[in-house]
């Protein structure tokens, strides 16, 4: 009878349809299962050991950073949180302050170093790679996106002179490592993006239109295999 959809056809057209995702997902996954051929062990972790890292008790109390910020941003304030860390051997004050950019103070003298100099960046930075890694260039960008929250932030991006082209991504304001990027680690990335169909902006519906067509061709096949079967 004209008009009338044929089964078969259908399932072979769902089917010639979502076969290049499913190489993806299959091609994808299995980069994934073995990151190790490409994302090191090592990601973010301190390499350099030119610098001290022992214990050391900061010169200024955790009394005087309320005071300092107070004086400098006003008694209304709220600070959420202040992290005592050991960068380029020196300790400093991380500190997080409620509807306000994070800043840094210097535990020996009691400065606010934020937003941190080109200099400062620069040898936090070292830290973060081989000591024979030669430095290349190092510039600011003020609305970089994260790879994970996607909020743009200011940041120095410190370039090494290596095959594998390295980047150390220094927020602007505390000197925290946000990223750590080189050839392999973006070769993961994408292999990650893809598999989970992360791309045109459009996650949420690609993932749902994958999910969908499969479903619908489980169900024709399941349907034909019935079918088929019928005594």
């Amino acid at each position: 009878m004209k008009g009338k959809i044929n089964p078969y056809k259908a399932h072979r057209l769902i089917g010639l349809i979502f076969l290049p995702f499913l190489i993806v997902s299959v091609l994808t996954g299995f980069f994934r299962a073995n990151h190790q051929w490409f994302w090191k062990e090592d990601y973010k972790k301190i390499k350099n050991p030119s610098y001290d890292y022992k214990i050391k008790t900061p010169e200024i109390a955790i009394d005087s950073v309320f005071v300092i910020l107070r004086n400098t941003y006003g008694e209304n304030i709220s600070v959420s949180e202040i992290k005592l860390k050991n960068e380029i051997g020196k300790l400093f004050y991380d500190v997080k302050i409620k509807n306000h950019l994070p800043v840094l103070v210097a535990a020996d003298k009691g400065k606010i170093v934020s937003p941190i100099s080109i200099e400062l960046a620069k040898e936090i930075a070292g830290q973060y790679v081989k000591q024979e890694l030669k430095f290349k260039t190092i510039y600011a960008d003020d609305n970089y996106k994260t790879r994970k929250d996607k909020k743009k932030r200011p940041v120095f991006i410190a370039e090494y002179d290596d095959p594998l082209h390295t980047k150390i991504y220094i927020d602007k304001n505390n000197g925290e490592i946000e990223e750590e990027t080189d050839d392999n680690l973006q070769f993961g990335f994408w292999m990650v993006k893809l598999h989970d169909y992360d791309f045109l902006g459009a996650k949420r519906f690609n993932l749902s239109f994958v999910g969908i067509g499969l479903f619908i061709l489980g169900f024709t096949g399941l349907y034909l295999w019935l079918k088929k079967n019928e005594k």
